[in-house]
């Protein structure tokens, strides 16, 4: 791969000449947080396919209310792990209530519960709606359906609206929807990790995105490195982990700290 233009130093998303609308865009900032993450030439890619996009004046009306709509899936998944920790902090009080202090603390269960279901309906709302909108906003919709069946440790329903083979019938030239397909691979390799049935799977699949992925390289490879549990599982990250860094020298704080982890090993 070609070196990022402007040298490794140079942020892309501080680049000037970038419109100040894009940049208040959910899906832009999206990218902002993650794109070290990424081959850095290739982001710069996408950012141009999709900033074309939302120049278009045709689609401009459509993309901003799914924008907005994003932004309030965004919204309603941060108060999701506050719930979660509400509900699991209620239970531990009932544990160990004392026998007069057990109606008040399961009333407290109840409501920390009934707050939770009602922040999941909303979500799952928020989620269909967003289905039901323009590229690329329907993608993103599926990958946050995705990860909140991958934490509920629900594999099916994961396989159901994600694929993790469909990146390797794409192009590494159709950045946009490589793009997308490797994160959705990711997102499979993560829930199949978490899954004894489907641990190994999961190993498997983290290789070959470590070592054949264009986008999501690095995250894999560092994934992969973080669940080896044996020497050889520890020896094959390290080898792949040392091709990347020689590869993509702009990405070596992400990469060396990982190797230095799996060096006090040895």
């Amino acid at each position: 791969m070609q070196q990022p233009m402007g040298g490794a130093d140079h942020d892309i998303f501080q680049d000037p000449a970038l419109n100040a609308s894009i940049q208040r865009d959910p899906l832009f900032l999206f990218l902002k947080q993650w794109w070290r993450h990424v081959a850095v030439v290739a982001a710069v890619a996408l950012l141009g396919v999709y900033a074309k996009g939302v120049f278009d004046e045709n689609r401009r009306a459509e993309l901003g209310q799914a924008a907005d709509t994003y932004a309030n899936l965004q919204q309603a998944l941060k108060q999701m792990p506050t719930l979660e920790t509400k509900l699991t902090q209620a239970q531990s009080d009932l544990a160990a209530a004392a026998v007069d202090k057990k109606e008040a603390a399961q009333a407290k269960v109840k409501e920390a519960q009934a707050e939770l279901d009602k922040a999941k309906v909303r979500v799952e709302g928020v989620l269909k709606t967003l289905a039901e909108t323009r590229e690329p906003y329907k993608t993103l919709a599926q990958l946050h359906q995705g990860v909140l069946s991958a934490q509920a440790l629900d594999i099916d329903n994961v396989l159901k609206v994600l694929s993790p083979d469909r990146w390797r019938t794409i192009e590494v030239g159709s950045s946009a929807d490589r793009f997308y397909a490797e994160l959705e691979a990711l997102v499979v390799a993560r829930a199949f990790i978490d899954s004894q049935t489907h641990h190994e799977q999961g190993r498997a699949l983290l290789a070959s995105l470590a070592e054949q992925g264009h986008f999501v390289a690095i995250t894999a490879a560092t994934s992969l490195a973080r669940v080896a549990e044996t020497s050889e599982q520890r020896a094959q990250a390290r080898a792949v982990l040392e091709k990347l860094a020689a590869a993509h020298s702009e990405q070596s704080d992400l990469v060396n700290p990982v190797l230095e982890e799996l060096q006090s090993f040895d």
